[in-house]
């Protein structure tokens, strides 16, 4: 509940929804290239129960708690085994990445829209009396919509599937009626947010022409990348594709026609679709759940004519085939639990990543320095800002070469030179190889914007402390904004 592998993503959604509790407006004070949802639900949980890092982390819990018992319902109810529909999210908890667990990110909350809105569509087909599928078919659509609302390319799949799951016969257009007039709900009323805060236009440069323009050019990885050999989830997709063969082929016509089997075929394409363009151990593991009813129907079907002995062999070596990753968390949640913790603003937490070398240290100096302190956090820690509850001197708190735009690094230089007393340089990830390590399809230089703009920082700060890992910078008396000009002048 208290380690940290990364300053990192995690702090994205967090740090932007203490921001919103604080006053301050998405998309005008805040880039985000994600619809609201995602922010405003945070941002209620914070106004309910604080900044503190564990009551965030306990929301964290909550959503995998969530996906995995969705998960459990979902192949309940293709399988109408409870061993197998228990011990499938099972296996995909402890066969997934410790440090992207239990975490705050927008992609488990997602991925919780999306198991709750396939298991709805699963319900809408089995419920009676045919007006109360209705209902179960108009909450499909509305959690559907909600996913879209918290990632827009995710959670936009899962709404397809969703609402592709009630095409088919005359008889399925109510259910599909109802499915496609609740699923605006969400959108509408995240739209109604955008307009009546007046951020329209900044919404659309930063949801749309961000992310056509320059989101996806250096995500690309293999698939699996993280993932070892031996771990289930890298196998998880190509597996459900044998299965669904299998099952096919034991009985076509009925398998072809059964809704069960289109709306389990529909969210694993949807899971397959929600891993690019970044396919990665941890991308496997936010939308793996949304493949495991087509995991259960499968297996359920191909199993049927086997005796209970076979079954119970299948069985055994499913479970010794995710035991390397169950000793891995049990590992992980040793050496965890044995950390020592480091004091912040939002409560104690473990550091456990680069982080541990010069991090307590920094938080230290972040808890000595007045609240009329401006600071800067580069160029990927927004988890160090809402832990230190600090806000960023900008709009920006990720600064990635090829990703951050050459407007955003003079924007923020323009926020840095004005506002900031204290700049905090994470040494760790600058420099285009500890860039590439995390993005192999970076071009192996550093652009003209990402140099002129640490140059342009460096004229107006000065050295003060060295801390591990990191470095305090100090404003100078001279410091202004015109070396701001060559970040856009520069720049070829």
């Amino acid at each position: 509940m208290r380690a940290v592998y990364w300053l990192g993503d995690e702090g994205i959604l967090l740090r932007g929804a203490a921001d919103l509790a604080a006053g301050r407006r998405i998309y005008t004070d805040i880039f985000s290239f994600d619809p609201p949802a995602g922010y405003l639900i945070m941002e209620a949980w914070i106004k309910l129960f604080g900044l503190s890092f564990l009551k965030a982390r306990l929301f964290a819990s909550f959503m995998i708690v969530g996906i995995a018992a969705f998960s459990y319902l979902a192949c309940l109810e293709v399988s109408g085994s409870v061993v197998l529909a228990a011990f499938l999210p099972l296996a995909w908890v402890v066969t997934s990445p410790f440090s992207w667990i239990v975490v705050v990110s927008h992609h488990w909350l997602a991925t919780l829209f999306s198991m709750a809105a396939c298991w709805l569509t699963l319900r809408s087909f089995s419920a009676t009396p045919y007006r109360g599928r209705l209902w179960w078919a108009g909450l499909a659509g509305a959690v559907a919509g909600m996913a879209a609302m918290v990632v827009a390319s995710c959670g936009l799949y899962a709404e397809l599937a969703t609402v592709g799951s009630f095409l088919g016969p005359r008889r399925q257009r109510s259910l599909l009626g109802a499915c496609v007039a609740a699923g605006f709900a969400a959108p509408l009323f995240c739209l109604a947010y955008i307009i009546m805060h007046g951020e329209f236009v900044p919404a659309y440069n930063d949801i749309v022409r961000f992310t056509l323009n320059d989101y996806s050019a250096i995500q690309k990885v293999s698939y699996g990348n993280g993932l070892r050999w031996f771990y289930p989830n890298r196998y998880l997709l190509p597996l459900d594709g044998a299965l669904a063969l299998a099952a096919l082929r034991a009985n076509a016509r009925f398998h072809v026609g059964a809704p069960y089997f289109r709306v389990s075929v529909l969210f694993a394409l949807a899971a397959f679709l929600g891993l690019y363009p970044r396919p990665d151990a941890a991308h496997l593991a936010f939308t793996a759940p949304l493949a495991l009813p087509l995991m259960a129907y499968g297996a359920t079907w191909l199993a049927a004519g086997w005796g209970p002995r076979w079954r119970r062999v299948a069985f055994g070596l499913a479970v010794i085939w995710c035991m390397p990753g169950a000793v891995g968390v049990a590992y992980q949640g040793w050496k965890a639990m044995l950390a020592p913790t480091v004091v912040t603003a939002a409560g104690p937490v473990a550091l456990l990543g680069e982080e541990r070398n010069g991090g307590d240290a920094v938080f230290s100096f972040l808890a000595s320095q007045p609240a009329s302190a401006g600071f800067f956090f580069y160029p990927y820690m927004p988890l160090m800002s809402y832990l230190a509850e600090r806000q960023q001197a900008g709009a920006n708190d990720v600064f990635t070469p090829y990703y951050t735009t050459r407007d955003q690094y003079f924007a923020s230089c323009m926020a840095v030179t004005a506002k900031a007393q204290w700049v905090v340089f994470d040494r760790s990830l600058m420099g285009i190889q500890a860039w590439r390590r995390l993005f192999p399809a970076m071009v192996p230089s550093t652009p003209e914007d990402t140099r002129a703009f640490e140059q342009a920082i460096e004229q107006n700060f000065t050295l003060a402390r060295q801390m591990g890992n990191f470095e305090i910078w100090r404003r100078t008396n001279s410091a202004n904004d015109a070396a701001c000009a060559a970040i856009i002048h520069g720049a070829p």
